[in-house]
């Protein structure tokens, strides 16, 4: 709601737009369904794809000597 009430009306964050797929009736659960997997996708093709070179960091950072 903070975002909802700092930004304009053409301006909306991501969850803001999926909260405007539920109405006070009913909940269009396909859309709000669709809507996830797409804000979720590139994080998580993100992760596999950069998950080597970062546990290779941790681990550098944490031979000693």
């Amino acid at each position: 709601m903070f975002s909802q009430v700092l930004s304009m009306q053409k301006t909306k964050t991501l969850p803001i737009a999926v909260y405007n797929f539920v109405s006070h009736a009913e909940v269009d659960w396909g859309a709000v369904m669709a809507v996830a997997l797409a804000i979720m996708a590139p994080a998580i093709l993100l992760t596999m794809i950069f998950q080597k070179y970062v546990v290779k960091g941790l681990t550098m950072g944490a031979v000693k000597g």
